[in-house]
């Protein structure tokens, strides 16, 4: 991983098709971001190659042309360095005309423009744009009203020779990361909870649960995450008795992930918190960063929301429904796990969309918590589908039924498979 300033040190320019290839997720990733504040992007904005956590090996690709880059995505850092090295907190929401003209002075000294001062208002012009390409970027930078970004870079990007810009409310864009899958392995199976039962019986299995509404409680047959104080000895089955059947209900809501106490229709008897404040049954909390949930006074539940790249795609083969998907792009997943002496008996994932993982020096599945781990694998939700991508491991390392999950390959999951992930064989099932 390396910042756009660390590029631009060793690269002093770059060619106007470059410039178009590395940044054109910018302006909706620019859109999506939270408050920040308005230093220059150069060194705030990361280029992370997603099969690949070697820093000496990104910096090998300094001196190749962009468009020969292996798949990337671009990363916005939420602490942004100042001039004396001190790290400086994120600042406000900035406005729209503020996004713009951060973008475009970007883009002005990638493309080999001198640094300006804040506040200038004459940009010389630029010898590797063309005279549109030059007053496109001219009039971002100097107008007091700017066309919004989405508006900026479909006209810079046509100026330059590019492609038509998409618009950024499509999921596409420049950097679109596709997996494939082949024809031969396009049977896909409906469903809502995907189950990956080890052979060790020691070990517990993995359960996804892919629904728009999430329920915790002690109920197995109406939670989705079952709550019970271990082992069952009868002073421990009433201090499980004191959790609700349907204790909390989490949920998307206005493209954000929200909690609300009780079952979606009245409260439960003892309550429930995220990190010491108690939740409504009504009026939904935003979970917004890890938490912790407590049912009632004594079970607790950390909560980690994973965010995910826009930049991910399964190409639709023949066969493939589309339905609406639960969550925007951006919402990954959420990982539960309880807190203290509870034992997770089976590790639950809240998959809204996907979620990358690695292996440990064990062989064993990690499931990776940042939006910019670099991860070896994904669990896709598609399309009331459930799918894994491979983007590193090798043939010994991941394969279904005995064939190999090629790099960049996507491969439905349905039950009766056998799957191998590192060092261990997984019956799957889907319902």
């Amino acid at each position: 991983m390396f910042t756009l300033l660390e590029l631009l040190r060793r690269r002093r320019q770059l060619e106007a098709p470059e410039v178009l290839r590395l940044v054109g997720g910018l302006p909706k990733l620019l859109l999506a971001a939270k408050p920040m504040g308005d230093d220059p992007l150069l060194g705030i904005v990361r280029v992370q190659f997603v099969a690949s956590e070697d820093a000496a090996e990104a910096h090998t690709f300094f001196e190749t042309r962009v468009e020969q880059w292996p798949p990337f995505i671009l990363c916005l850092d939420e602490i942004a360095p100042t001039a004396d090295g001190v790290s400086q907190r994120a600042g406000a929401k900035l406005s729209g005309r503020a996004i713009t003209l951060l973008f475009a002075r970007l883009l002005y000294e990638l493309l080999g423009g001198p640094n300006r001062e804040p506040g200038e208002t004459y940009f010389p012009p630029l010898p590797e744009l063309t005279e549109e390409g030059n007053a496109i970027l001219n009039a971002a930078l100097t107008k007091k009203s700017p066309p919004d970004i989405a508006r900026f870079w479909r006209d810079f990007s046509s100026a330059c020779g590019g492609a038509a810009a998409p618009d950024l409310g499509d999921a596409r864009d420049a950097r679109q990361l596709t997996f494939r899958i082949s024809e031969k392995r396009a049977t896909f199976e409906i469903g809502s909870v995907l189950t990956l039962t080890p052979d060790d019986p020691a070990i517990a299995p993995w359960r996804f649960i892919s629904r728009a509404l999430f329920r915790f409680g002690r109920s197995a047959e109406e939670a989705d995450f079952v709550a019970s104080f271990q082992p069952e000895t009868p002073a421990n089955v009433t201090r499980t008795k004191s959790i609700s059947r349907v204790h909390a209900i989490a949920e998307v809501q206005n493209e954000q992930l929200t909690l609300r106490d009780g079952n979606g229709s009245k409260a439960s008897v003892n309550g429930s918190k995220l990190d010491g404040i108690p939740l409504s049954a009504k009026n939904p909390t935003v979970l917004e960063k890890p938490g912790v949930l407590s049912l009632g006074r004594e079970y607790f539940l950390r909560l980690v929301p994973v965010g995910s790249p826009g930049a991910w795609e399964i190409v639709n083969p023949v066969g493939w429904l589309n339905f609406d998907q639960l969550a925007p792009p951006v919402l990954g997943a959420v990982l539960i796990a309880p807190v203290g002496a509870q034992p997770a008996c089976i590790p639950i994932v809240w998959l809204l969309n996907r979620i990358g993982f690695h292996l440990d020096g064990a062989g064993q599945i990690i499931m990776d918590d940042e939006v910019n781990s670099v991860s070896s694998a994904m669990f896709f939700f598609q399309s009331s589908c459930f799918l894994l991508a491979n983007l590193s491991l090798t043939a010994a390392q991941l394969s279904i039924d005995g064939w190999p999950i090629a790099k960049w390959e996507a491969v439905p999951l349905r039950t009766g498979q056998a799957l191998r992930i590192g060092r261990r064989t997984f019956a799957v099932r889907v319902e």
